[in-house]
């Protein structure tokens, strides 16, 4: 077997050498909530497989926002309905689009 498809058929492994950290925007949704404050990660920042993915998997996406959530924040996202769906992210991007730029690290 030459060399080169020896390369070729080895599978190349691949792990992140660093973790993974999320620059975070605070926000309100006072239609639905009050003043109560979600924290999440910017928009920006999602990652790709999940960016990718989600008109044809809008389920990944969900997940990784809840995931990045407390449990509290998770279960208001929960308990969003119809148009308050839209609101929170309507709310989520401008907080993100505000941070643009801005970094914790």
């Amino acid at each position: 077997m030459s060399e080169s498809k020896s390369k070729k058929s080895k599978k190349k492994q691949f792990s992140r050498t660093t973790k993974v950290t999320y620059d975070r925007v605070q926000f309100t949704l006072p239609e639905v909530f009050g003043d109560a404050e979600f924290d999440l990660p910017t928009m920006r920042q999602m990652p790709l497989g999940v960016s990718r993915t989600m008109k044809t998997d809008p389920r990944r996406f969900l997940n990784w926002i809840v995931e990045n959530a407390t449990p509290e924040e998770a279960e208001a996202i929960d308990s969003l309905v119809d148009d308050e769906a839209l609101l929170f992210m309507d709310a989520w991007g401008k907080a993100s689009k505000a941070a643009a730029g801005k970094s914790s690290r």
